[in-house]
């Protein structure tokens, strides 16, 4: 596990527990951070059916997953998920947020696309032959960003390394890179891999530059 997403991490529990700590008395705070509800749902999707497989982003989902559980985090981790089984998790992880409370986390790595300045990520089942098969076929960011909003839960942190070089651009009429800025809801930090707009790379490590 590479320094660059501890360090990330670390910083953004630590402002979270500041932030409590102005609320209320120093005390209470330690105590409730020592108990605090974190989950997490970590996705890492390499192998596609109809385009070539990515090298890093399974790698990365363990990595990451690995990290977080000695964090103190509870950890779901899907492995070369398809769009049911992407739906039915970040369901399950809205459910709980909104249940549990705490921190909650989501890290996805693998292919996503802006469609008209809205964000998709990529099942491994995905093969559209036109902008509007994404809208049906893929998931939209938003759908977990809504999830997270209505959980109330406090703090969420969504991070992106899904910035690569989209594979079905050739059929498209739009010709945007990388994913688009996203507006995040209250208590949610977002973390992009790269700059909106940008493309990540697919190593020939293990891992990402980004993990």
């Amino acid at each position: 596990m590479k320094k660059t997403f501890f360090c990330l991490l670390s910083l953004i529990l630590y402002c979270n527990l500041a932030f409590a700590q102005e609320r209320s008395v120093r005390k209470k705070s330690e105590q409730t951070a020592a108990t605090e509800t974190r989950l997490a749902l970590i996705i890492g999707n390499s192998d596609y059916l109809q385009t070539a497989r990515l090298r890093n982003p399974v790698n990365d989902a363990r990595s990451i997953s690995k990290t977080l559980r000695d964090l103190g985090f509870s950890v779901t981790t899907l492995e070369n998920a398809d769009k049911r089984g992407m739906d039915s998790a970040i369901r399950k992880f809205g459910k709980t947020l909104r249940k549990e409370g705490g921190v909650g986390l989501f890290y996805y790595a693998s292919h996503g696309m802006q469609i008209r300045g809205e964000n998709y990520l990529l099942p491994v089942d995905i093969n559209p032959s036109t902008e509007t098969d994404v809208s049906y076929d893929a998931v939209p960011l938003g759908k977990l960003l809504g999830q997270m909003k209505m959980a109330d839960n406090g703090m969420n942190v969504v991070i992106l390394d899904a910035c690569r070089n989209n594979p079905f651009a050739r059929s498209f009429r739009s010709n945007s890179s990388g994913l688009a800025q996203v507006i995040a809801p209250s208590g949610t930090f977002i973390a992009y891999a790269t700059a909106p707009g940008s493309l990540a790379s697919d190593r020939t490590g293990s891992n990402d530059l980004y993990t």
